[in-house]
């Protein structure tokens, strides 16, 4: 066994990169993280590795190929560095790998959109700008297709009433004449304009299509290649170009459907022929766009997805949130009454009703009072300290006299003021989030009239507002809308008094964290931290108030809620004891099992289907009719592939109640129908996606794959929840999830874009203009508004704002910006590398838009849009400078934006400079820890370690929750030999991850090298008797770091060697350890490498120590429990069988057959080792050394015949008849040691071997 073994790198270095971060940021292969030499007991500074250094998941290199299986990528070796393009299928996990800008993950964590490949820094992808065409048919531009003329439609109706009368037909003929004067009116202007547009058809079809096109690069352009345009009139075919990224160009046939209100319910708009879908399918390459572009003008008459056409009554439902409740039950019982329709107002979505309460004007500073008079917003350079410091005057006053009115009370104002955050809070999630659009002008409601009227003013306060909610160097995303909605409610809710008396405040300061960490391109550890107290405080708070025996549901949200943070900062463990726990609150039970079941059209024998039973307490065996369900719903998207079918087709047997006999299924569950559950209760819906957006598949072991994560989605939208927002982010999860499969990429990708659509429809405004709030920075009348296919919903197709609003903080839904950036990263992930630039942009996320051109090997482009940000043109002047030519080389722009520090990391990964890196970290006042983490990196690939630690460590001064930053660390600690600091290093990546098996193993590693504390002696140099041991020997230590290693990597050889040498090595030895970790490696490696992978000194000393204990217990009994046994077990059913040509291992087993009774079995053995020996070829002339090992092993075996020999038989079918072992064991004897002597005496003959076997043959012809 070699010291590589131990080290767990073929040249050594002590340690292993930890998963995923690799050069690649790919999970190293997972034998690594072996760091104990078993003979030495040494760490060898002087063994070098070849790997790069850890890699933290932010910080990917823009130029990595697409990532690998944890399994594919050997440790240490290096690829060749390429920009190529993203190949189809190559996904990493989640479209977010640093988590930095949605609760979904990759790593770690989470299903994801299939994220960009071929170039790294996933940074945050959330940026939104609308742009699009003005006038498109259908669109908020322009009058729908088919609409027809106002004038024609009178005239007609008139003439027609005309008719009736005159015709005697009285009141009943004049309506109809009316009515049928009208229709042939519009029908006559139909043939009008349908022989129009034939010709104008004629026309353009000899182009080359442009005027097909739609400059909404997220919506039109990126479907117009994928579905057949359609048009009013019968069906035919026609045939569209599209030209790629590299000037190809691809030609679709495509079947056009005639648009009837009836067919077209029957079949979504967005369906297919099977040549479109073949198409798609060839397009997939790094380099081809998907877009063809054609008109899709028809589609937007199409009616949203739900059960009747006709008009459903929408109940009007208070808003249910668990945060109001807790606040009501927090309440004082003098504020409940005076506060009733204000808690009204805001339970019912009605937040201009409480922005327009006389306190509040006073405090937005709309109007004033004697406290505010003298403040004024130039004062101020910001607006919220405007806002906070009016807040402090109006609640300055607590002390009041005896008969004070209620509502004159500081309680009251404090309460009432709180309402009003909440109410800001609500409000920017319905604007950004969940929609529908806010029926009020937010800039104009919250900023002062002065400011909102200034659309230049209003810009710049917005501008500065987002600018202010950087933390720790990572900016905001700098076109955020109504972000004064957010920082209204950051600001309240920062007011002491209000802290201090309103327990439900605490509650919405950690929604408000939540929301302001998602809106940063990374996590920011000082606001990570923050919601963290936040959520220890809250959870007191919860269980001493007394609501959570009252309204258990109040907690089940806590708990939802907590576990989406902990997914969204990459604590999976976490999130996951969170579900479990509201899963049992809840008294909800589900399983993932599997039935008998057809999955594809053509398939002809039942195979085991994966499904998710489940059933929420108290609910019947059956689903619910279509009129028991809220069919108010968004649109679901048809798979319309040619070999699977839509939903899994359950065999008729296991699909009747009752039938299903799996004994492991719950009680509950037993007697459910496949095809026919019961509806779930939408808080239990939302467990089942939350269980399937905290999986990670990063290790193989870990948790569920995709295949298994979809039927969690599937099951909610197959009844498992009518609810608004609870239904789209399961048609999210579900299209993130096909995302990796060729069969259902197609419908993954469009299902996304419907919800992009949708989210667009939902947030923007009613009426867009300089006055409307919603553009962060563009106010004017002219700006470009996003287009989308679909269109807004009628009423009575829409859910309510409570309805959409009562989940989405237990869901963390994504907002618009960030699901525009998850399909530009779709787009990426397909080849559609033109469709994801127009989306990154629009919205202008120029990182991101740099990192796609970087990954079509146009680095040139990719920094000029970088320089762009952050430098002046080069002759000093920005206005003339060519766009296309320019690079962007003069002075530095000041102040510099304010995702400055990732865009100088950004220029340093392209071009390898590191003083772009230092640059990242002065500009962001030394707390940008990326930057530092970089240039750690780069020294460590240097093996420049003492630079390399001095960078982790100040990253770590900023993050101190980085695993990757201490794992890095403790690697280059190894390196220098500083054991104790690495140990400190490894101790912080296991309290972080105490799964990561890599850091347990070098933090033994480490241990080992670390000398036992002693005892302290006194001035004599005596020990002092009464002080205890200070610590246990780092050795033992080592051993349960090594074995914890052991349990979460179980198939790891090179850990389980680490165990067995520690095991042994130990004082006493750790026999039990010893004996599991030899039968772990011989299950392991016994296949491939027989006895080589027993240790055979250990197994000797195991074997001594166990025949000790039976001379001591006075002889060997297989049923009694120790040690003995427990060795006699693993010898004969894990160590026999592998046994082939090793003469030490057959000895060994028969020194213990000899002292447990079984002297046929050890001369067996002793013959085998003997046999051994002899059989290697040309022994006899091959030296000395292999002539004494002859003559040793021959004299062992003719002792072995002179003592076992003559004894009685104890095993087999002679025990107990008095047959002995050999009746001629001195044949075999004298044979043994002639046959040697015979091969020997030509070489050996007198030498003192041949004496030693002269004088052994004399002695046994004397016993004769």
């Amino acid at each position: 066994m070699s010291n590589q073994d131990y080290y767990g790198n073929q040249q050594g270095g002590g340690y292993s990169q930890p998963p995923g971060y690799d050069a690649y940021n790919n999970p190293p292969h997972q034998g690594q993280g072996q760091s104990y030499d078993q003979y030495n007991q040494g760490y060898n500074s002087q063994q070098q590795y070849n790997a790069p250094p850890p890699q933290h998941p932010q910080d990917q290199q823009y130029n990595a190929p697409p990532p690998q299986h944890p399994h594919d990528q050997q440790y240490g070796g290096y690829s060749q560095q390429q920009y190529g393009g993203p190949l189809p299928g190559d996904y990493n996990q989640g479209y977010d790998q640093n988590r930095g800008h949605s609760p979904y993950p990759p790593a770690q964590q989470s299903y994801g959109a299939p994220p960009p490949q071929g170039y790294g820094d996933q940074g945050y992808q959330q940026q939104y700008n609308q742009h699009g065409d003005h006038g498109v048919p259908g669109a908020p531009g322009g009058p729908a297709e088919g609409e027809r003329g106002l004038g024609s439609t009178l005239v007609g109706s008139a003439g027609g009433a005309f008719l009736g009368s005159k015709l005697g037909g009285g009141t009943l003929g004049t309506v109809g004449g009316m009515v049928a004067g009208a229709i042939a009116a519009n029908m006559l202007g139909d043939k009008k304009d349908k022989k129009k547009k034939d010709k104008k058809h004629k026309h353009s079809s000899h182009h080359s299509g442009s005027h097909h096109g739609s400059s909404y690069a997220g919506s039109a352009a990126g479907l117009g290649g994928l579905y057949a345009a359609s048009s009013h009139g019968k069906k035919h075919k026609k045939k569209h170009r599209s030209r790629g990224i590299d000037g190809s160009t691809c030609t679709v046939v495509r079947s056009v459907q005639l648009l009837t209100s009836k067919s077209f319910m029957t079949r979504h708009v967005l369906r297919a022929s099977p040549s479109i879908h073949s198409v798609f399918l060839s397009r997939l390459s790094a380099t081809a766009d998907l877009r063809c572009r054609v008109s899709i003008k028809t589609f937007w008459h199409v009616p949203r997805q739900h059960s009747e056409p006709t008009t459903k009554k929408v109940t009007f439902n208070r808003m249910g949130d668990a945060l109001v409740r807790f606040l009501r039950h927090t309440l004082p019982e003098e504020l409940a009454s005076v506060l009733e329709d204000t808690l009204q107002n805001l339970e019912n979505g009605h937040f201009l009703h409480i922005f327009q309460l006389p306190e509040v004007q006073v405090l937005l500073g709309h109007q004033e009072n004697s406290a505010t008079k003298n403040v004024t917003l130039d004062d101020f350079p910001v607006w919220s300290d405007f806002v906070f410091h009016r807040l402090s005057l109006l609640l300055s006053k607590r002390n009041e006299e005896q008969g004070t009115p209620i509502q004159e009370s500081a309680a009251y104002r404090q309460h009432l003021f709180f309402i009003v955050a909440v109410a800001a809070l609500y409000a920017f999630v319905q604007s950004t989030i969940t929609g529908p659009p806010l029926p009020f002008n937010s800039a104009n409601t919250i900023f002062p009239a002065a400011l909102s009227s200034d659309s230049t003013a209003l810009a710049k306060a917005r501008e500065e507002l987002i600018n202010s909610l950087a933390a720790d160097g990572v900016a905001a995303y700098k076109l955020t809308p109504n972000i004064e909605l957010l920082c209204l409610a950051e600001t309240i809710l920062f007011s002491p008094p209000i802290q201090k008396n309103i327990p439900a405040s605490t509650w919405t300061r950690m929604r408000v964290d939540f929301i302001h960490q998602r809106l940063l391109s990374e996590v920011a550890p000082s606001l990570q931290q923050s919601i963290e107290d936040e959520l220890k405080s809250l959870e007191h708070q919860l269980l001493s108030s007394g609501l959570v025996d009252k309204s258990p549901d109040v907690h089940v949200h806590f708990l939802l809620e907590r576990g989406a943070i902990y997914t969204h900062h990459g604590l999976d463990k976490k999130a996951k004891e969170d579900l479990n726990r509201a899963t049992a609150e809840r008294k909800f039970v589900f399983t993932l099992t599997g039935m008998m079941g057809k999955r594809t059209k053509f398939q002809q024998k039942d195979t085991s289907q994966l499904l998710v039973l489940a059933r929420s307490a108290d609910t019947k065996d059956t689903a619910p009719k279509e009129n028991e369900q809220d069919n108010v719903k968004p649109q679901n998207l048809d798979l319309n592939d040619d070999t699977l079918l839509e939903k899994i087709s359950f065999t008729e047997d296991t699909a009747n109640p009752g039938t299903p006999q799996d004994s492991s299924l719950p009680p509950a569950l037993a007697s459910l129908d496949p095809k026919d559950q019961p509806l779930l209760d939408p808080l239990d819906s939302v467990i089942l996606l939350s269980f399937a957006s905290s999986i990670t598949n990063t290790n193989p072991a870990d948790g569920l794959t995709r295949e298994e994560t979809l039927p969690y989605a599937t099951r909610v939208l197959e009844g498992g929840s009518s609810n608004w927002q609870v239904y789209t982010q399961a048609l999210l999860v579900r299209s993130r999830i096909e995302g990796y499969k060729s069969r259902t990429l197609e419908r993954g990708l469009l299902q996304l874009q419907a919800l992009v659509d949708q989210v667009i429809a939902d947030t923007s405004p009613a009426t867009p203009g300089p006055t409307t709030g919603e553009t962060a920075t563009t106010d004017d009348a002219d700006a470009p508004t996003a287009t989308s296919f679909l269109p807004k919903a009628k009423e009575g197709e829409n859910a309510p704002v409570q309805d959409r609003l009562r989940y989405v903080f237990a869901l963390a839904s994504p907002s618009r910006w960030e699901l525009e950036a998850e399909l530009a990263a779709r787009w990426v992930s397909v080849g559609g590398l033109r469709s994801a630039l127009e989306i990154y942009e629009r919205l202008e996320m120029w990182a991101e838009a740099a990192l796609c051109w970087a990954a079509t090997e146009k680095e040139g482009k990719a920094k000029q849009i970088v320089r762009r940000q952050l430098f002046h043109a080069t002759n000093g002047n920005d206005d003339t400078a060519d766009l296309e030519e320019e690079k962007w080389e003069g002075s530095e722009r000041s102040p510099p934006p304010a995702d400055a520090p990732r865009l100088y990391c950004i220029l340093g990964d392209i071009d390898q400079d590191m003083s772009m890196y230092e640059k990242a970290w002065e500009v962001s006042g030394n707390r940008y820890a990326r930057a530092q983490r970089s240039l750690g990196r780069h020294y460590f690939s240097q093996r420049a370690f003492d630079q390399a630690a001095e960078a982790y460590r100040l990253s770590l001064k900023v993050n101190a929750l980085s695993h990757p930053s201490w794992f890095a660390l403790g690697c280059a600690y190894l390196e220098l030999q500083e054991f104790k600091n690495a140990v400190e290093a490894f101790s912080r990546c296991v309290q972080i991850d105490d799964e990561d098996a890599e850091a347990w193993s070098n933090l033994a590693a480490a241990l080992l090298h670390l000398r036992p504390k002693t005892k302290p002696v006194d001035e004599h140099g005596e020990l002092i008797e009464d002080d205890k041991p200070i610590t246990s020997h780092p050795r033992q230590d080592a051993l349960k770091a090594f074995k914890r290693a052991a349990n979460l990597k179980h198939d790891n050889p090179r850990i389980w060697s680490n165990v067995l040498a520690v095991a042994a090595s130990t004082n006493p030895p750790a026999w039990q350890d010893v004996i599991n970790a030899q039968r772990r490696l011989c299950e392991i490696r016994g296949a491939s490498e027989g006895e080589k992978c027993i240790d055979a000194e250990i197994l000797d000393l195991l074997v001594k120590h166990a025949v000790q204990e039976v001379q001591e217990q006075g002889g060997f009994d297989a049923t009694r429990p120790g040690l003995p046994r427990l060795v006699n077990e693993f010898v004969e059913k894990h160590v026999k069988p592998l046994i082939t040509a090793s003469p030490r291992l057959w000895m060994t087993l028969g020194m213990l057959y000899m002292h447990t009774g079984r002297p046929a079995s050890a001369l067996e053995a002793h013959e085998k080792a003997w046999r051994a020996v002899v059989s290697q070829p040309r022994w006899e002339d091959s030296g000395e050394e292999s002539w004494n090992a002859v003559v040793e092993m021959t004299v062992e075996l003719v002792d072995a015949y002179e003592s076992l020999g003559p004894r009685e038989r104890t095993e087999g079918l002679a025990a107990g008849s008095g047959e002995v072992v050999a009746r001629d064991w001195k044949f075999k004897a004298r044979s043994a040691v002639r046959s040697v002597m015979g091969k020997g005496k030509e070489v050996w003959e007198n030498s003192a071997g041949w004496e030693r076997l002269r004088e052994r043959l004399e002695e046994l012809k004397g016993r004769e």
